[in-house]
């Protein structure tokens, strides 16, 4: 795993903030946090997200504001690029545990999720964090990015210290 702060330079992090935060930027509800077949019941199992790009190709015309990122990150190959914007909760409650890609379908399925990446690249501070199974926490800290293996099991939380929470998911190559 590897984390690292300032990921972006300042201007380059406040132009993906000050994007994502725009009244004219849109948002899609979504009635759970994680989709399997177990059920949570909490009221503040949901999110908002954007979807920036999946099934090889982009799918919001905001995409290029990610450039940068990509850039960082050396990515090879996109899977998938996605937005998670989280409200505030009363007390802070985690997701459940989850992979974010999974591939069913391919032959070599273990060779793939060997060696495809997740990142996390955090837009505010907060005290919302991402657990892993391990137990480790990284908390949401502004302009810093998380990396690591997508096949390790993660879990986002809610916040009680700001207006939002704001993620981006990049699944790549």
């Amino acid at each position: 795993m590897q984390i690292i702060d300032n990921f972006l330079t300042t201007q380059e992090h406040l132009s993906v903030l000050n994007t994502l935060t725009d009244v004219k930027f849109n948002w899609h509800f979504n009635k759970n946090v994680v989709y399997h077949d177990k059920t949570n019941s909490s009221l503040n199992d949901f999110q908002f997200t954007h979807v920036f790009y999946r099934d090889n190709n982009p799918t919001s015309h905001y995409y290029p504001i990610l450039s940068p990122i990509l850039k960082r990150l050396k990515c090879d190959v996109l899977v998938r690029a996605k937005a998670n914007l989280r409200t505030p909760t009363a007390i802070i409650e985690e997701s459940d545990m989850h992979i974010d890609i999974a591939y069913p379908t391919i032959l070599n399925k273990q060779k793939v999720m060997d060696a495809m990446q997740t990142a996390i690249y955090y837009l505010n501070t907060n005290d919302g964090y991402t657990v892993f199974e391990n137990g480790e926490k990284i908390n949401s800290v502004e302009n810093r990015i998380v990396i690591f293996p997508t096949q390790l099991q993660h879990a986002g939380s809610t916040h009680t210290n700001s207006k939002y929470r704001i993620v981006i998911n990049f699944n790549f190559f």
